[in-house]
């Protein structure tokens, strides 16, 4: 891991964090890994070629600042299916602004866990791979229970969908934003722009869906 933030605060101005490895189970590697009230904030920055997740930041209390800043490449390694860009769960926070999500692995930015909120503007989130079984891949995915709202944001490019929002209780409003030219799996399948399902709530205002 490149730095932790476990019930501290971390604060990164114009840095980099690049070529993370995973422990020796073939685990973790993150960027930045965030978690119990943890606090970063990152201005200017890039986190690029680390393992796992760009960012990984989880319970309740954990909070992430993050503008002007690119997680970019994020790889798998041999335990891990997934090269997450940015992944909040369990209750954290983040809020993400003139950002640029490109070329992770699976998912560029993923939310989950009921209380966990997200907040993105003015950022893209572009060409996200398939996973390593290829089996799946979003440009955002916010699932059970968790909040995400974005505004004047482009998501380009990525694998399978676009914006995937599912479960009861899950909520997030896209504003001002576009979603376009998602790519099938590997094996022909999906494409979509937007996939919503299971009680989760969506609401799209201003938004333009094209070439998915």
């Amino acid at each position: 891991v490149g730095a932790v933030a476990e019930g501290a605060q971390l604060s990164l101005v114009d840095s980099s964090i690049r070529g993370s490895w995973p422990s020796e189970d073939g685990l973790n590697g993150f960027g930045v890994y965030a978690l119990a009230g943890g606090e970063l904030s990152a201005e200017r920055c890039e986190l690029s070629d680390n393992t796992g997740a760009g960012i990984w930041l989880q319970n309740v209390g954990t909070t992430v600042s993050l503008i002007g800043s690119d997680i970019l490449d994020t790889g798998t390694s041999i335990n891990q299916q997934n090269g997450y860009g940015l992944i909040a769960w369990d209750g954290a926070e983040a809020s993400v602004e003139g950002c640029r999500i490109a070329g992770n692995i699976t998912g560029g930015i993923t939310v989950s866990d009921t209380g966990t909120v997200v907040t993105l503007r003015d950022t893209t989130v572009i060409e996200t791979l398939t996973s390593r079984d290829g089996e799946q891949g979003w440009g955002v995915c916010v699932v059970e229970g968790a909040t995400l709202r974005a505004e004047s944001c482009d998501l380009v490019g990525n694998s399978h969908f676009g914006l995937v929002v599912q479960d009861d209780g899950t909520e997030v409003a896209f504003l001002d934003s576009t979603i376009r030219d998602t790519v099938p799996a590997l094996f022909g399948q999906w494409g979509f722009g937007v996939d919503v399902h299971s009680g989760a709530r969506l609401a799209l205002d201003g938004c333009v869906l094209s070439h998915n």
